[in-house]
């Protein structure tokens, strides 16, 4: 038995403190004044089929929005870069990702996008679960004055895609957003494989 404890964890909440006030744990509690993800709005783009599939990565980029991309599996992410490499030749694209990428390189292309800005970073889970990207930039033009390095997340998940936990880690990898607005990119069989897996 020890005297002393310290709980730390992102997922804790009332629940948690419920259950140890009721079992007669002597606590210290502290939590974040403001939820970090309530600023934030959501939205789901379903698609029936692929030519519907890339359209909110093209209309963000086509309206001159830096993207966050995080997709659930490094095909994924391939087969996207492969895509936008060839519709926007003349845009800079940054992709991390696990198997394929050499430790040092993947660690050189993380410290990159911590460092310098691009039209989209696309990214697996891979990417270490301390990352924080945090770039800031001032720009005005006619949309007003914009002040990080990106504008949106749009999420690629698919039908064997990494679970919910995962997924909220993985938006909130860059944590300031212009837009303030989080896209899930998703056809109609997107599912937690971890837990459902297979299909009847």
């Amino acid at each position: 038995k020890s005297e002393n404890g310290v709980l730390m964890s992102a997922q804790a909440d009332k629940v948690e403190k419920d259950y140890l006030d009721g079992i007669g744990v002597d606590l210290h509690w502290q939590m974040n004044e403001a939820k970090p993800l309530d600023q934030l709005q959501y939205e789901f783009s379903h698609f029936e089929n692929e030519s519907h599939e890339f359209k909110p990565i093209y209309e963000a980029l086509d309206e001159g929005k830096k993207v966050v991309i995080p997709c659930s599996e490094k095909d994924d992410l391939l087969k996207v870069l492969k895509v936008l490499e060839e519709r926007y030749p003349g845009k800079k694209f940054l992709a991390i990702y696990g198997q394929g990428l050499s430790d040092d390189e993947r660690k050189r292309r993380v410290q990159l996008a911590e460092r310098e800005g691009f039209d989209a970073i696309l990214f697996t889970s891979s990417m270490d679960c301390g990352v924080s990207i945090e770039l800031q930039r001032r720009v005005v033009n006619t949309i007003g004055l914009k002040e990080h390095a990106y504008d949106l997340v749009i999420f690629r998940l698919n039908v064997r895609s990494i679970n919910a936990n995962q997924v909220m880690q993985m938006i909130l990898r860059v944590r300031n957003l212009n837009d303030k607005k989080i896209i899930f990119i998703c056809d109609r069989l997107v599912k937690d494989w971890d837990h459902l897996p297979g299909y009847d």
